[in-house]
């Protein structure tokens, strides 16, 4: 008898003694004891929890994931995780080859290594191609690469397409009358002629006004050489009388019984007839399109004053009439004021036809001019041999007027759109001040 049993028999007996415990538990307690214990329950209750895991010797299923043994390698295929009790070999799941990176490795570098070692880890694998399969194979590419370049080497044409309509648009076809065949080809000649021809008869556009060439650059669709014989074929069908003839001998006449008075039409202000097209060219520049040019100052301010007659630009203007005139935010100095108003008077004989601004105001809309021409550096000197700009382009400026009130707006390059709002705004002013004065 051990000693748990011994220790649990001298604690019965106490209970008994002192009537510590029923009957009824006594045989219940007697009962349990005749039950066999299992070794987990031993284990349990002496509160011991079981860490070692047993991997059995050899290769056998395992659905563990890598929880109880190490994990070995997931498969690349499925994605489920084969542990070291499984082994290198077949996935379980999906059959793709599952091995260790050192595996991998070895099968990676082939030869006979990797040739015994893919026997060993997947015995149902095929065994490697015997020498006759290579060279059946090789003989059947070696083939296929003899026809390749024998078709390289005559640039024969061995596709056919039956097209039934290809006729139609064929210059050749059996359907055309020899006229039109002779006509078609002319023209086709005369269009290849045209576009890959000499380049010396080659018409061009000047422009001497703005100093321009252009060159004159038709379409030419080679792919529809009788286009115009089409459009020619197409108005003769639409000019043949129909086949039932509607002449008739009676003509009816217009007869006026009564004068109908029709209303004249109303003409609206704000319609978009109400600019016309003006023949002459005069009317045509003392329209005000709201166009405007930023200067520098002291330069801006003396132009909008009539001091100074002349812009230089380097670059050609077609524009004539109203130009409104601003000034950019830079600031003048005072030496560059001093000496452009020294020249202008030196230039005028101290008799400018309006005095000197008060002050240079800078980033606003000051006044207009009325462009009379832009002209070349050398038709300038002929026409004004004393004037002051050196520039490749002058514009010839004359009825300048200033703005009592100046706007500020932001400029821009060369000559721009102002605002509708502020164009409004600054003719109305211009003409209040005419009026006033």
């Amino acid at each position: 008898m051990s000693t748990r049993e011994i220790l649990a028999k001298s604690l019965l007996d106490v209970e008994k003694k002192y009537n510590i415990i029923d009957s009824d538990e006594i045989a219940k307690r007697k009962q349990k004891g005749k039950q066999p214990k299992s070794k987990a329950s031993k284990l349990q209750k002496k509160n011991v929890q079981i860490t070692d895991t047993v991997t059995l010797p050899g290769k056998h299923f395992c659905d563990c994931q890598g929880t109880e043994h190490e994990p070995l390698m997931n498969c690349m295929h499925c994605g489920r995780i084969t542990c070291k009790q499984e082994g290198s070999g077949p996935c379980s799941f999906c059959g793709n080859l599952v091995c260790t990176l050192e595996e991998e490795a070895i099968l990676k570098r082939g030869g006979e290594g990797a040739f015994l070692l893919m026997k060993k880890l997947n015995p149902a694998a095929k065994t490697l191609p015997t020498i006759a399969d290579v060279t059946a194979d090789l003989q059947k590419a070696l083939d296929v690469k003899d026809r390749l370049l024998e078709y390289q080497r005559e640039s024969a044409q061995r596709t056919t397409v039956f097209d039934d309509q290809a006729d139609y648009y064929n210059m050749t076809s059996a359907w055309i009358n020899p006229e039109k065949k002779a006509q078609l080809q002319e023209r086709y000649d005369m269009l290849l002629n045209k576009k890959y021809g000499s380049k010396l008869h080659k018409p061009v556009m000047l422009k001497f006004a703005g100093e321009e060439i252009v060159e004159e650059n038709d379409f030419i669709n080679l792919f529809a050489p009788n286009a115009e014989l089409d459009q020619e074929t197409e108005k003769g069908s639409m000019q043949k009388e129909p086949a039932t003839s509607t002449v008739t001998d009676y003509v009816p006449q217009f007869v006026l019984t009564a004068a109908v008075s029709r209303p004249e039409p109303k003409t609206s202000v704000n319609s978009k007839s109400e600019v016309s097209r003006l023949q002459c060219s005069d009317m045509e520049n003392m329209r005000d399109k709201g166009l405007c040019l930023s200067l520098h100052q002291p330069y801006a301010s003396l132009l909008v004053r009539g001091i100074k007659r002349f812009e230089g630009r380097s670059w050609y203007t077609s524009h004539r009439g109203v130009l409104w005139i601003a000034a950019t935010k830079k600031i003048p100095s005072n030496n560059d004021v001093t000496s452009l108003e020294n020249f202008y008077r030196h230039l005028y004989n101290d008799s400018l036809p309006r005095p000197y601004p008060p002050d240079y105001p800078v980033g606003c809309l000051l006044g207009c001019v009325e462009v009379v021409d832009c002209l070349s550096q050398e038709d300038y000197r002929l026409q004004y041999p004393d004037g002051e700009s050196e520039s490749p382009y002058v514009l010839i400026c004359k009825n300048a007027r200033e703005l009592p009130l100046k706007f500020p707006i932001m400029g821009r390059q060369k000559i721009y759109s102002l605002d509708p709002k502020i164009h409004q705004a600054a003719a109305n002013a211009i003409e209040m001040n005419v009026q006033t004065n």
